[in-house]
């Protein structure tokens, strides 16, 4: 009598329908408990009474750059500037002189400076 083979392979795949299971089970757990949990927690904020900064549309800003070779360059106008220089740089007293006679100019027309 000749012996029949059984010709089929073994199945090698993983069932995953138990942890589909065992996932949605979890979901409706997490579903259903989510609401009760304690939202946030109360904080008791200070309450500051804030005031509009006074602002001077004619004031004029002295923006002073110092490169990595110590050269000084200063500009002044009605915004900060970085991006423009001057043509040539000045040494820290030509530069301390200027803007004092700024300032002096500045108190003596009543502005604060």
């Amino acid at each position: 009598m000749a012996r029949i083979r059984n010709r089929r392979k073994p199945v090698a795949e993983m069932n995953v329908v138990p942890y589909i299971d065992v996932m949605l089970v979890l979901l409706v757990i997490f579903m259903v408990t989510a609401p009760m949990l304690n939202q946030g927690v109360k904080v008791d904020l200070p309450k500051v009474s804030s005031e509009v900064l006074p602002q001077d549309n004619n004031a004029q800003v002295l923006t002073i750059s110092i490169k990595a070779d110590k050269t000084y360059f200063w500009n002044m106008g009605t915004e900060i500037d970085v991006d423009t220089v001057q043509d040539k740089a000045l040494t820290l007293e030509e530069m301390t002189r200027a803007v004092t006679a700024i300032i002096n100019q500045s108190r003596a027309t009543g502005k604060q400076v």
